[in-house]
């Protein structure tokens, strides 16, 4: 097949839809494409400085060095990787964008308030730093046995006041509730494939390192692909993007109520999984086939870009160190993270 798609780019390339994803992390990207796409005529580049003209651009958080582009009017997108809490993007970079997609509450007309396609860690070996499974394996996956009860994946990690927040609220877990919950994360018990600590288990614990709207992380997506329930705090509107059956919402800040409730899941674990399973195979549908960076660019690009239009731009783009900072929003985010570090 991978011989048939290399003979048809290089007879047929001017007959695709060219994109080219710019990223740092462009390599987790690559394992959640699909074979299906160049059939479907788009072609995906990663970090390409190929000199053609681009149906879109996208930069995905930061660029490493300089890139030369030319592109489709309209077709420069800036997706942000990181929530508010973590990081400020200067205007004089973000003016450079015809769209921006992003969970930061941005006064601009071209921001989109969406979720931004952060890749997957499911099908991953961390030791190897190889994808374990692919794309096409990922998707016809069968429900596996689901022998354990509940699981969660998290770490030992403290730099912000989301993780600080997350393991207080682990260590009273941890000495209210003995059976029935396994834990793993670096620091704790590490493994090499978050799927194994997702496939065998009905329900996970997931709790974000934010607490903001259209914001949410493979730790709720990872959990979908292992056909496991999220037990889910972060995304203030995660009923947006995925069924509220398709899940359990906690509030880590009201600890007894919150414990409580996974005390009740346990006792029921098999009945709850069972009511949930049809809502949990939708949310699989959707981290696959709209939520994933792949069709979430083409979704974009449908709506925003006219490829029948012949203007095109030309543009040089640097790092993002390289554009002048916003001092007040460089402070103001440093006083965010004091202000959170209290409560």
């Amino acid at each position: 097949m991978e011989v048939c798609f290399s003979r048809i780019k290089i007879d047929m390339r001017n007959k695709y839809i060219q994109i080219n994803i710019i990223s740092p992390i462009a390599d987790l990207f690559k394992k959640q494409l699909s074979s299906k796409w160049l059939l479907e005529g788009y072609e995906f580049f990663f970090n390409s400085k190929e000199d053609i003209i681009w149906d879109a651009v996208v930069i995905y958080e930061n660029i490493t060095e300089k890139y030369k582009l030319r592109y489709r009017s309209g077709g420069l997108f800036f997706i942000s990787g990181e929530p508010s809490i973590v990081k400020a993007y200067s205007s004089s970079f973000l003016n450079i964008f015809d769209h921006i997609i992003s969970s930061h509450a941005l006064k601009r007309k071209n921001n989109h308030s969406d979720q931004q396609a952060l890749p997957w860690y499911f099908g991953y070996n961390f030791h190897t730093s190889s994808p374990s499974l692919t794309y096409d394996q990922i998707e016809k996956l069968e429900v596996p046995a689901k022998l354990n009860k509940i699981s969660f994946v998290t770490s030992n990690r403290t730099f912000l006041p989301g993780h600080k927040k997350r393991i207080k609220w682990l260590n009273v877990l941890q000495n209210e509730v003995k059976d029935g919950l396994d834990y793993f994360g670096r620091g704790i018990c590490a493994i090499e494939d978050k799927k194994d600590a997702l496939l065998p288990y009905k329900f996970s614990i997931c709790i974000e390192n934010s607490c903001i709207k259209d914001y949410w992380t493979e730790k709720i997506a990872d959990a979908f692909l292992g056909y496991t329930v999220p037990i889910y705090y972060g995304c203030k509107n995660i009923t947006k993007y995925f069924s509220e059956e398709s899940l359990v919402v906690i509030d880590i800040a009201d600890v007894t109520t919150s414990i409580s409730r996974i005390r009740d899941i346990l006792d029921n674990i098999d009945e709850y999984y069972q009511e949930k399973l049809p809502y949990i195979k939708e949310a699989r549908e959707r981290v696959l086939y709209q939520y994933n960076i792949f069709p979430f660019i083409k979704s974009y690009l449908d709506r925003y870009v006219n490829l029948s239009l012949q203007k095109n731009v030309e543009i040089e783009i640097y790092p993002y160190d390289s554009y002048c900072k916003d001092h007040f929003e460089e402070m103001t985010l440093k006083l965010k993270r004091v202000i959170y570090k209290m409560f």
